[in-house]
């Protein structure tokens, strides 16, 4: 099974969970986020994953943090709103090259259906997270969020100078 099927999969069961738990109907969260019911039931059942923008719209309204759809031994799902945007995009590289969506990078580039995307990083501040992100990634270092936050806490004070100087 390739890994996107795999993370639209895991996308589902916390996705019905979630829904469960908070008692929200499929109808309701696609009325609020403006998609038709069918799209959410093909959510729940692991057959399709949404596009970005409406990935992002789900967890908005679910007041859930992306990581908690991206990585399977994830369970915060609580939306911390202390977090900078440069917190939540390292952790996110973190659980995508967790979940194998952002793999290893060979003589060739990177080895992904990001390719495109992660050629214009080379070089870049963000290239450097993301090389340390796949290399911690397949590691046994540490558990998947102490990892991940030790990332997260070395970039993030880098990360936030960087995008201010652009």
């Amino acid at each position: 099974m390739a890994k996107v099927e795999e993370l639209a999969i895991v996308f589902g069961k916390k996705l019905s969970k979630l829904l469960d738990e908070k008692k929200i109907s499929h109808n309701k969260l696609a009325q609020e986020i403006g998609i038709d019911r069918a799209s959410i039931t093909k959510y729940v059942k692991g057959e399709s994953a949404p596009r970005l923008d409406t990935f992002l719209a789900i967890c908005d309204a679910l007041q859930v943090q992306p990581n908690y759809f991206l990585n399977a031994e994830y369970d915060d799902y609580s939306a911390d709103n202390s977090k900078t945007e440069e917190r939540k995009i390292i952790e996110s590289l973190y659980c995508l090259c967790k979940s194998e969506i952002i793999t290893k990078y060979s003589d060739n580039g990177y080895v992904s259906t990001y390719n495109y995307v992660l050629r214009i990083l080379e070089g870049s501040l963000l290239d450097t997270v993301l090389l340390e992100c796949l290399r911690y990634a397949g590691s046994d270092l540490a558990d998947d969020v102490e990892m991940c936050k030790k990332i997260v806490d070395k970039y993030e004070p880098l990360f936030i100078e960087y995008l201010k100087k652009e």
